[in-house]
């Protein structure tokens, strides 16, 4: 009998190291996410690197932060994607959010989302200055601001201490996942004197894309920032009567292209765009009545479409309700 219960509580016995493992990498999390949110303000520099992807591509970011609790930042990264320069800022005045890029060529301006800082200062500690590229395409009033939902990180996993630079560093590991989609696995090394963020590995699903971010700089409460600024939010006003809504689906070779970001540029003024859900399926609001050349950001179609200069994607919407599917070969 002895030998039937000893058999039936080894592998009890044989997970309780990993079990203690994951509650040491949690609390670990935990404590340095809450003395990052805590702080008056942040001021951060990186070096950020994404390898991998379609065609085994490699492009290097220089990124810089600085955000305070009266929901002011300033946001930069700067580099290259596919051979093309890219500088994008996002500022928040305290009121108000504007993200501009080079490439593609667009400047967004929206209210701020409600708890800014504290959705800023906790994905900025989950991923990284990488979430710059986040707030670009989904800032505004009506993003979800509950950062569990937004995302929420999961399995967390105690690593052997590292050195970082000559630093001793603590490890930790945790799957995050952006609004529900494929957990990303992500490595954070942090100074084990300061707890603060020395360098981070994030690395995507099943295509093996990777981020890593070195961090030259992650002060808190610095003495001395520069925010000082404002700007006026120029609001896109929509005539009712002329006021157009575009939906559809887009596929590529059949197949549906999910979690992707159609926009749809004018003539003239700014771009308006939406995301693909899981089936493919979109939804444009806001957009005048009139001629537009059409993009969709996703790795998984042909570079062609993914370029405001070479797409050959246009529709002419009419006001009212439109139907626009696009079908990509």
């Amino acid at each position: 009998m002895r030998y039937v219960l000893a058999a039936l509580l080894l592998p009890a016995v044989c997970l309780l190291p990993a079990l203690a493992q994951d509650n040491d990498g949690e609390k670990l999390y935990r404590e340095i996410e809450k003395k990052i949110k805590s702080a008056t303000a942040i001021q951060v520099a990186s070096e950020l690197r994404m390898e991998g992807g379609p065609g085994g591509m490699m492009e290097t970011f220089t990124a810089s932060l600085v955000l305070t609790k009266d929901n002011k930042a300033r946001l930069k990264l700067s580099g290259s994607a596919g051979g093309k320069e890219v500088n994008m800022e996002i500022a928040s005045d305290g009121k108000q959010l504007r993200a501009s890029m080079t490439f593609p060529p667009e400047t967004k301006e929206q209210p701020l989302p409600k708890n800014f800082h504290n959705t800023v200062s906790a994905m900025v500690s989950r991923i990284g200055l990488v979430s710059g590229f986040f707030f670009a395409n989904k800032g505004g009033d009506g993003m979800e601001t509950d950062v569990e939902k937004l995302l929420p990180i999961t399995e967390f996993k105690l690593e052997p201490a590292e050195k970082v630079n000559g630093k001793d560093a603590k490890v930790v590991s945790y799957n995050a996942s952006p609004e529900g989609k494929t957990p990303a696995r992500v490595t954070l090394w942090v100074d084990a004197k300061t707890l603060l963020p020395l360098k981070r590995l994030i690395v995507l699903g099943k295509g093996g894309e990777r981020f890593s971010e070195t961090y030259n700089e992650f002060t808190l409460n610095p003495k001395k920032i520069d925010l000082n600024f404002t700007f006026t939010a120029k609001k896109i006003v929509v005539d009712p009567a002329l006021e157009a809504i575009v939906s559809g689906t887009v596929t590529y070779k059949g197949k549906p292209v999910p979690d992707s970001y159609i926009d749809f540029y004018p003539a003239e003024g700014q771009l308006r765009g939406g995301e693909t859900d899981a089936a493919g399926n979109y939804t444009v609001k806001g957009l005048t009545a009139g001629a537009y050349r059409v993009v969709v950001n996703s790795s998984k179609v042909p570079a062609l479409y993914r370029d405001r200069d070479t797409t050959s994607l246009r529709v002419t919407l009419m006001k009212g309700a439109n139907i626009f599917n696009i079908e990509l070969k």
